[in-house]
């Protein structure tokens, strides 16, 4: 399997980009693994890949000496090629980076979604702007086609349904609902922290 990559791992922080994966078997596990990723993918000889082709590294993953030899012997050759344990561990930075990179990104997408939150509230004038702008906010943190937001009287332990979107009329005919003993309400209200169910369907007694 030769990896073949766009830009060299550098101090200026470029991303790396993976050019394609090559292998004369279309079932090698490298080639599996790069179709499930949507990498470019080509089946055949590598070096006939290689020509012309502009990279900065090479990896050789097939371990055979016959391989590195002919990607080295290459005359236009103006990549590196990296084989053995080397590539490996190459191969596990590089993928260590991109994960990196990927939660960076995730992080910078919720500040961006917080700031907008925060802009929002900013401009309401009114106690249901507010609330409207609470929903819309955790939708867009949560990617949620829905939500909604209830306010809980402990005194009469009931919740007053203040702001929803992305729901049906029926949705709002009670605005006023009792916290029922053994409920999913009563359970989140027990808790001093975010609850996640991701199938409801799978805790009956919600």
């Amino acid at each position: 399997i030769v990896e073949l990559i766009g830009r060299p791992i550098g101090h200026d922080g470029r991303p790396v980009q993976i050019v394609g994966v090559s292998d004369l078997n279309p079932t090698a596990p490298g080639i599996l693994l790069a179709q499930e990723a949507a990498l470019p993918v080509f089946i055949g000889d590598p070096i006939q890949f290689m020509q012309g082709i502009d990279v900065d590294l090479a990896f050789d993953l097939t371990g055979d000496p016959l391989m590195h030899t002919r990607l080295l012997s290459l005359p236009s050759r103006s990549f590196d090629v990296v084989t053995g344990q080397v590539s490996f561990l190459l191969w596990s930075v590089i993928h260590e980076l991109e994960e990196q990179e990927i939660q960076l990104r995730a992080h910078l997408a919720e500040h961006r979604v917080l700031l907008e939150i925060n802009q929002m509230l900013s401009r309401s004038e009114t106690s249901q702007e507010i609330f409207e702008a609470i929903v819309m906010g955790g939708i867009r943190m949560t990617g949620m086609p829905a939500g909604s937001l209830s306010i809980f009287d402990k005194d009469k332990q009931q919740l007053f349904l203040v702001a929803a979107k992305g729901f049906s009329s029926d949705f709002f005919r009670q605005a006023i609902y009792s916290v029922r003993a053994g409920g999913l309400t009563e359970h989140i209200l027990s808790r001093n922290e975010p609850v996640v169910i991701p199938n409801i369907s799978e805790c009956p007694s919600f």
